[in-house]
This record gives C-alpha cells, structure tokens and sequence, in this order.
C-alpha cells in the first residue's frame, strides 16, 4: 500500500504509547521528583500513585517482571486523554481511547522531552517502544486480514484465536499480536471481538547516551513501521468500512 490513510473513522486505536527504558544512578523517588518537576513546569498534571508501590522495594527492584514497571501516574487533560507514568527505570507516555492523532500525541511527547532533556536523569537509554493497541467490536478478525491459518487441513476463521509474531526489521523489532473473537474488557467495550497489537521496539547499543538527538527520527520511523503493518494486515472491503480519509 504506497499512500496511507490519516484517519479512520471510527478509529479502532484504543491506546497508543511510547515506552522508554533507561538507566541512572538516583534513587527511584529522586527520579519522579526531579521528572514531575519538570513536566509540571509546562502540563498541569493529575497525580496517581500505583499499585505496584505496594509491593516492597526490594522485590519491585529484583524481579525482571516488575522493574520496568511505572510507579506513579500523571495524568494531562489539557492534551487530550494523555498520560505520563513514571518509575525508577521507565518513562511511558500513553493516550486512550479517544485518540488524539499522531502529529498532537507525538507533539506531546516531545515537548515533555524536551523539559526531561534539562535534567540529568538519563545515563543512558535501553530502548524504546512505539505500540499501538486497536479493538474492533463484535468482529472475527481472521478472514478480513491477510493472514490464513490453517490446522489439520482446515481453514480457521470464527474460533477464538491468538497469534503472535516477533520479526526484524532492521535495527527494530516488532511484535505483532491478533486476537480474534476473543472475549475482550475495556472501558469502552466488553463482550466479542478482536485485537491488532503492534509493538516497534529499537534497541540502543549499550551506554548509549545520544538519546535526545535521536529520538524523533527513532520514534517517527517506529510510527512508520506500526502504520505500515497494520493497513496491510487490513484486506480492502474490511478498510472501508472505517472510511479511510488521505
């Protein structure tokens, strides 16, 4: 597919996010006092502690499940539904359903980088991730996308499926999960249907600390890539039914 749309309508996005995993030597509360400092200084923001600061530190801080894991949330409705969570090892940046469109989620985005850029909390970058979460109500996915799967012989189209692909495109990797006919729960829906889940993921060679002067063109390309999977997962009869707009 040469041109892409730009909109949807209705727009199955019911999450986009970009994830960064960093390393530094301050102490995990340090590391939220210092951020919120400085996003507060542009973004009115809500503040939620999560529930994870139940568990005991030493735990959180040893087990591989838990140590990426946020630990506080600042909401920003003055942008959109738009978030910004935090803990000692990652920063997330996430807008909900409704969807504000990628040119003002990623605007967001950096201009929180861009205040982030004035302190010295980042020793170095991990990685980051661009995933883009899409649900589409009362749907069974396998037969309107270009994928056929088939077991023993027979064609699977209506029973409840999960795939998950994980390739290489370069210096990026994305993760590609479909859930089709699955009973699904979300704020917006609960009942039927299926999932798109795509995620970018470029990885920084170690110690690397160029991170604010290649983020954009990271992120922009992992945009590209999400994009440009997705619309070709999406057979032409089952595209126009969200009135695609160039």
């Amino acid at each position: 597919m040469s041109t892409l749309p730009k909109i949807l309508d209705p727009c199955p996005v019911v999450e986009a996010s970009i994830e960064i995993r960093y390393s530094t030597e301050l102490p995990g509360d340090a590391v939220f006092g210092v951020l919120y400092a400085e996003i507060s200084k542009q973004f009115p923001t809500s503040l939620t502690k999560l529930p994870i600061l139940q568990v005991p530190e030493a735990v959180r801080m040893s087990d591989p499940n838990l140590i990426y894991q946020p630990h506080y949330l600042l909401s920003v409705p003055s942008q959109g539904n738009v978030s910004v969570s935090i803990g000692p090892k990652v920063i997330l940046f996430s807008n909900v359903q409704p969807y504000i469109g990628w040119n003002k989620f990623f605007k967001f985005v950096s201009d929180a980088l861009t205040l982030i850029a004035n302190t010295t909390i980042f020793d170095s970058v991990e990685r980051v991730g661009l995933r883009y979460i899409d649900i589409f109500k009362d749907t069974a996915l396998l037969g309107r996308i270009h994928t056929e799967l088939i077991i023993t012989g027979d064609l699977i189209l209506t029973e409840p499926t999960t795939i998950r692909i994980e390739r290489t495109d370069g210096t990026y990797t994305l993760i590609l999960q479909i859930a089709s006919n699955a009973d699904i729960k979300s704020p917006t829906i609960n009942g039927k249907g299926s999932i798109i889940d795509i995620d970018c993921i470029y990885l920084f060679p170690p110690g690397s600390n160029d991170f604010f002067s290649v983020y954009a063109d990271i992120i922009e390309i992992s945009h590209q890539k999400e994009k440009s999977t997705f619309f070709s997962l999406l057979k032409d009869d089952f595209l126009q039914e969200f009135n695609p707009s160039y």
